[in-house]
């Protein structure tokens, strides 16, 4: 799958090779780590501009991906990696499968165990087993929240919780507006909430204010037109990530930030007698670095294993006893300290 994708945002298969039991695939390397990253970095101001310039290129390459008969299943923006020139790429395609069309009677079925919970479309959620890309178009949808709130929009702790907050926020969903919901495997009954209004919790007004520290708010009018059409619960009715390409929102004040001129992280380079130029990042970097180490060394590689051998042999040629010399002289001891023992006995 990965060898038949080639766009500019989508991260690109350099190579795959197997060695013992493992699978190894090479892609190109991003160095300015993930969206996540961007979106939790506080000393990063993202601008409208900044934020229709990361969601377009999000929806590029799902889109892309759709006009290929491929869902991706998993977007989110730790599978959002950041290019050393700005540039976005959607990685990660452990969940993607191929699709046809889910309104057919005998439709293929999908397990609906895909996405991170966040980014879970609501049919995913109550149980469906037969959708197509609009479940990617939900989690898009959840992800511009995301980047405008510099926050995660729905954070829920479990399933039932994961409704419980979305409906809370988008009101609970009714036949009229989502035919054919009661009939989902899981559909339960929730308490009748009202939605709230999108531009206040995104601070669209004269000076409004959202993200950490009270920002200026990276949101407009547009935004919200186009994050309510993503978000909507009947997946016949949600946009698609095609068509949200065409909304007014991009077509409008400000254009969209070039490429080069995007927001980068700022890594501190400490070079002193004690580090020896150690790259200082956040704590999340620290994580996965230690987490691609333990990967390294559970996969059993070769020439760890030899390496392991040879600082074996090395000490047990310097070690103490390894002489003839020595072996005889503990043995000595060895029957010495016996004797006492025995001596001490028999008294």
């Amino acid at each position: 799958m990965l060898r038949e994708l080639h766009h500019p945002h989508v991260v690109p298969l350099v190579d795959v090779f197997s060695k013992k039991r493992n699978l190894h695939l090479v892609f190109e390397f991003a160095s300015g780590g993930d969206l996540e990253m961007i979106i939790k970095d506080s000393s990063i101001d993202l601008t409208i501009a900044d934020v229709k310039s990361y969601l377009k290129m999000s929806l590029e390459a799902i889109a892309f991906c759709h006009q290929n008969w491929i869902l991706h299943r998993d977007v989110k923006p730790n599978n959002l990696l950041v290019h050393s020139s700005g540039a976005l790429k959607l990685a990660d395609f452990g969940l993607a499968r191929a699709f046809g069309s889910p309104e057919r009677a005998n439709g293929r079925e999908y397990t609906r165990a895909v996405f991170a919970r966040w980014y879970r479309a609501p049919e995913l959620l109550l149980g469906a087993k037969r959708y197509g890309p609009k479940v990617d178009s939900w989690a898009v949808g959840m992800v511009f929240a995301e980047l405008m709130l510099r926050k995660p929009f729905c954070p829920g702790s479990s399933d039932i919780d994961q409704l419980t907050k979305i409906y809370h926020v988008l009101g609970t969903p009714t036949e009229e507006e989502w035919e054919g919901c009661a009939a989902l495997p899981d559909w339960m009954n929730f308490p009748r909430e009202t939605k709230m209004d999108l531009k206040k919790i995104f601070g669209v007004e004269v000076g409004g204010k959202s993200g950490p520290g009270g920002k200026p708010s990276s949101a407009n009018a547009e935004a919200i037109d186009l994050l309510e059409k993503l978000l909507k619960y009947d997946p016949g009715k949600r946009i698609s990530c095609q068509e949200a390409l065409k909304h007014a929102y991009f077509n409008t004040a400000p254009a969209p930030t070039e490429i080069e001129k995007l927001p980068k992280r700022k890594v501190n380079i400490e070079k002193n007698k004690n580090d020896g130029g150690k790259i200082a990042t956040d704590g999340e970097d620290e994580a996965k670095r230690a987490a691609n180490k333990r990967a390294r060394t559970d996969g059993g590689d070769d020439d760890d294993e030899e390496e392991e051998e040879v600082t074996k042999k090395r000490l047990r040629g310097t070690h103490p006893t390894a002489t003839d010399e020595a072996k005889e002289g503990l043995k000595a001891k060895t029957k010495q300290m016996q004797s006492m023992f025995e001596d001490e006995a028999a008294k």
